[in-house]
C-alpha cells in the first residue's frame, strides 16, 4: 500500500460514515484545485491532505516496511445555531470509525486521530481539523 493509496482508503471511509439528524446530507470530499475554498464548500464537505512526508514508523513493528503517514482532515460548515452540535456529532462519528479503520486494511496497522480547532473562515462558513497519523506496510515500490 502507497500513501496515496492510505489516503484514498481514508476518504472512501470518511465518505461511508452516516452523519447524525436532522441534516442527512453525507460527507463530501472536496476538490478545491486551488480554488477558494469558500466558494465550492456545502455543508459537511471534506478535504484531507497530506500533512508530513512519509517516513519509517519507529517503534513497535518488526519490519522496516511499517511507514508512517500523516493527513490533515478539514471538514466544513454552514453557520446555524447547532453548528457545534453538529460538528461534534460527526466527530464522535468520524473518531469512531478511526478506531476501526485499521481491520478493514491488511496493510494499515494502526490510526490516531489528534483534535484540532473549529475556526470561523467567514460569517457563513466555519471549519473542523484533525490530524491523522496512519501506520501502513509499504508494498508495490
Amino acid at each position: 500500500m502507497r500513501a496515496s493509496q492510505v489516503r484514498e482508503a481514508l476518504e472512501s471511509a470518511i465518505q461511508g460514515i452516516t452523519p447524525d439528524p436532522p441534516i442527512y446530507l453525507s460527507f463530501k470530499k472536496l476538490d478545491a484545485k486551488g480554488r477558494e475554498v469558500s466558494a465550492s464548500v456545502m455543508e459537511r464537505t471534506f478535504t484531507v491532505t497530506l500533512g508530513q512526508i512519509p517516513r519509517r514508523s519507529a517503534v513497535g513493528f518488526e519490519s522496516a516496511n511499517w511507514w508512517m503517514a500523516n493527513f490533515d482532515m478539514q471538514l466544513f460548515y454552514s453557520a446555524s445555531d447547532d453548528v457545534e452540535d453538529r460538528i461534534a456529532g460527526d466527530f464522535e462519528r468520524i473518531i469512531t470509525r478511526m478506531s476501526t479503520f485499521h481491520t478493514d486494511h491488511t496493510d494499515i496497522m494502526n490510526t490516531t486521530v489528534t483534535a484540532g480547532a473549529v475556526q470561523s473562515l467567514s460569517e457563513s462558513l466555519l471549519s473542523a481539523a484533525v490530524n491523522i497519523d496512519i501506520s501502513y506496510r509499504l508494498t508495490g515500490v
